[in-house]
């Protein structure tokens, strides 16, 4: 029983670990812009598409459309799709390299202010203190790998 019980709470120590050398390794991908790492730990799809949703959704739900005439309002949601198209065909490995390093030559590890688990398959780190504008970070796991999913401003 002991041997299965050590065992159980190695498993888990691997399980919460795992998540944060995946951390280091997004530093060091960062830090020197090495797209190829950076294709290993990004899936640049999903976070082209959950920043084009979050524009989206950001233009649409800061114009009040019931005080816009409803030509306004079907120009200003078809200017947010338009918006989050373009925006998400700027985003690259240079992009997310960027957004991964901190402020001043500092490093994503130097910078990071918050990083656990929001449930267990979605990782979130938090760059910068909230009052400082911070930049957000989702991972996923999927297929035993953790990727960046997402990163919002």
């Amino acid at each position: 029983m002991r041997i299965i019980s050590t065992l159980l709470f190695i498993i888990a120590l691997v399980f919460l670990g795992y998540p944060y050398t995946q951390i280091y390794f997004l530093n060091e991908a960062a830090k020197n812009n090495d797209h190829t790492e950076l294709a290993n730990l990004v899936n640049l799809e999903t976070v082209k598409d959950n920043h084009k949703h979050a524009l989206e959704y950001s233009v649409k739900n800061n114009v009040d459309m019931n005080a816009t005439p409803n030509i306004l309002s079907d120009i200003m949601t078809e200017g947010a799709g338009l918006a989050g198209t373009v925006m998400a065909s700027t985003i690259n490995y240079d992009w997310i390299s960027q957004h991964l390093q901190g402020e001043n030559g500092r490093t994503l590890i130097q910078d990071m202010t918050f990083a656990f688990f929001e449930s267990p398959t979605r990782f979130t780190i938090r760059i910068r203190e909230l009052r400082e504008n911070p930049i957000h970070i989702q991972m996923e796991l999927k297929d035993w790998k953790w990727q960046v999913v997402g990163i919002y401003e």
